[in-house]
């Protein structure tokens, strides 16, 4: 490459980074309805899946969504992996990402909905530590007590819970979706962690999601509560040694 080409292969590299960082701003709200509406029939009208999937992912990482309308434009697919493509993209500029297990439904194959599951626990992986830095922890006068929210899921929250892990069809995806939405929602009881047990057919998924929910039981001297959901005693067995594993 001449000397002289430099210049402007700089200038394009700096307007590249500057939209990039551009579309990423944080989101406040999902696209309004009528404009996502506009949006979506422009992606509808595509003559190809190639431009639909373009348009779909600019669309994206230009605006910010919500399950739902991730959802709906991932339905639009003939392809699953260029569904993929497109929801990986979308991921990360969705509102509601705690509801996003729903857009688990519009996939074909299950294969599909690993690779997403897997890809958004990467997402989430604990980053590396920086370590603290020490500041005087001095009180401002007369300043109030601070206010905690309490940690838990609501009875509404739970409706919605259940309602996603019963919904789905095969015992792989089932046990998929629950540990998406334990880990998303927190803060479960006993009471709530064995009604989700109960939604299980076989036993070893049941001991399974038993084990998975432990962590995010807020109540864990309760925790015996959860084996009224098993049908053998080797389970309530086996999940007494598992706790104990963790003490």
């Amino acid at each position: 490459m001449r000397l002289h080409y430099f210049p402007g292969v700089i200038i394009l590299i700096f307007c590249f980074l500057f939209s990039f960082g551009q579309h990423r701003k944080p989101c406040e709200g999902p696209l309004p309805s009528v404009k996502f509406k506009q949006k979506f029939d422009l992606i509808t009208s595509s003559q190809n899946e190639t431009q639909k999937l373009r348009k779909a992912k600019e669309l994206s990482i230009d605006f910010c969504l919500s399950t739902e309308q991730v959802k709906a434009i991932a339905e639009l697919f003939v392809n699953d992996y260029n569904r993929l493509d497109f929801v990986e993209v979308a991921y990360p500029n969705t509102t509601d990402k705690e509801n996003f297990y729903d857009v688990y439904d519009s996939f074909a194959y299950f294969s599909n909905v690993f690779r997403l599951h897997d890809f958004i626990n990467g997402l989430h992986a604990a980053p590396v530590p920086v370590p603290p830095v020490e500041l005087p922890n001095v009180p401002p006068p007369h300043s109030p007590p601070p206010t905690t929210t309490p940690c838990q899921v609501t009875d509404i929250d739970f409706v919605q819970v259940k309602d996603a892990i019963s919904k789905q069809s095969f015992n792989s995806t089932k046990v998929t979706v629950a540990k998406q939405v334990i880990a998303a929602k927190q803060c479960f009881s006993a009471d709530q962690v064995r009604e989700i047990v109960k939604l299980f057919s076989f036993e070893d998924s049941r001991l399974e999601i038993a084990k998975y929910a432990y962590d995010y039981c807020i109540e864990k001297r309760n925790y015996f509560k959860v084996n009224d959901a098993f049908s053998f005693s080797s389970s309530t067995e086996e999940l007494a040694k598992y706790i104990n594993s963790k003490h």
